[in-house]
């Protein structure tokens, strides 16, 4: 499982909530980047890069694609992962 845990942290900039999306299963979130960014979102799923093939079950043939628009995300063997608009500090609020 790839469901990145929402840290308390005393001093830290802002960090966007990544999450990855299928019409079929329900979101997970994927991990939290400072800069909503292709190279944030890119660097975020990298970091969980082996946990994220398993659970989104991407395999060798699959390819990805980066859009920019109505936020930046990336859509890879039917999932969509990308920013959510919410902040780290919004889901430690809400849990």
């Amino acid at each position: 499982m790839i469901d990145a845990t929402p840290r308390q942290r005393t001093r830290y900039t802002t960090r966007y909530v990544i999450e990855a999306s299928h019409p079929v299963h329900p979101p997970v979130v994927v991990g939290f980047a400072e800069r909503t960014s292709r190279s944030g979102l890119l660097r975020s799923m990298q970091f969980r890069g082996q946990a994220l093939i398993d659970h989104c079950e991407i395999g060798p043939a699959d390819e990805i694609t980066f859009h920019t628009k109505p936020r930046t995300h990336a859509k890879v063997a039917g999932w969509t992962i990308g920013f959510t608009g919410q902040t780290e500090r919004d889901l430690l609020r809400h849990a």
